[in-house]
């Protein structure tokens, strides 16, 4: 025990560190639904893939069974088809064009970086919400209405033989394309503002190199003027390729002013083989 003397004050007990927040600690339903934290996001896309590949790996199965034998004995020719076409886009447009960028990227582009988030949460959010219900609403086409034109949506398929919805179909999958772009445009910005920060500053409002706020749509642009730049030959090398030198116009040398030191040529003939030495304009004849 510690000796306490009167008149002085009890010591102070050590400090105790809250226990960090972890992304786990609230299990509402509300919570998750309304979040903006880039690892529950994370999560909640695995789960949507998670469900989509259920549905596509389920309609495979259904393609094996049917092809055990020669004869049409689990579904019909039209039945079949449609199976395809529905195996196809849930497992292209909702397993793997958004598991790899949407789930790694979202919780790891963060942590790699030191961020505490990505650029635009609540964008980021809205990315997920389109490609759950543009999911749900291609498999309701699909199902109900039927597709049979397989996930490309080729013509003629999709035009004169086609029986279904392919409108629908594909107007559904074009709506989901959006979530993408905007999962993409919040980890762009999000490595963009890190970039533009210096040390230490890493609330920092970003600006491109133009003085303009970085945007999800600042960002694309500036990746399309960047890519065509690129992309695009310059003079110099379409000279390069077909051997010619430059002729463009070159300009002549200017005269030297001031006085001429040197006297005028004169031909041997005329002074006996010898070279005249040129006399100087401030020399004076002697007289």
């Amino acid at each position: 025990m510690t000796d306490i003397t009167v008149g002085q004050n009890p010591p102070k007990p050590a400090p105790v560190d809250a226990p960090a927040h972890s992304y786990l600690d609230t299990p509402s339903l509300w919570s998750w639904l309304a979040t903006t934290e880039h690892k529950r996001i994370a999560i909640l896309y695995a789960i949507t893939v998670t469900f989509f590949f259920l549905i596509g790996s389920g309609a495979m199965a259904v393609i094996r069974l049917e092809l055990m034998t020669p004869q049409a004995d689990v579904v019909s020719d039209e039945a079949y088809n449609r199976l395809f076409t529905l195996h196809g886009v849930v497992m292209v447009w909702f397993f793997l064009i958004p598991s790899i960028p949407t789930i790694f990227g979202n919780f790891l582009i963060p942590l790699m970086i030191g961020a505490k988030d990505l650029a635009f949460p609540r964008l980021n959010l809205i990315s997920w919400y389109l490609n759950l219900l543009g999911g749900l609403f291609v498999i309701y086409v699909l199902i109900s209405g039927g597709v049979d034109t397989g996930w490309t949506f080729y013509t003629p398929y999709s035009t004169m033989f086609a029986n279904g919805a392919v409108i629908a179909a594909a107007a559904g999958v074009f709506f989901a394309g959006f979530s993408s772009i905007a999962a993409r445009a919040c980890a762009i910005a999000r490595r963009k503002r890190e970039m533009s920060c210096a040390p230490g500053t890493p609330t920092r409002p970003a600006k491109m190199k133009n003085g303009t706020p970085v945007t999800p749509i600042a960002c694309a642009s500036a990746i399309s003027r960047r890519t065509a730049s690129a992309s695009a030959p310059s003079a110099s090398s379409f000279s390069t390729m077909s051997g010619s030198r430059d002729r463009s116009p070159r300009r002549r040398r200017a005269a030297p002013r001031g006085p001429q030191r040197r006297g005028p040529r004169r031909n041997k003939r005329e002074t006996g083989g010898r070279r005249l030495r040129a006399a100087s304009p401030t020399s004076r004849p002697s007289g």
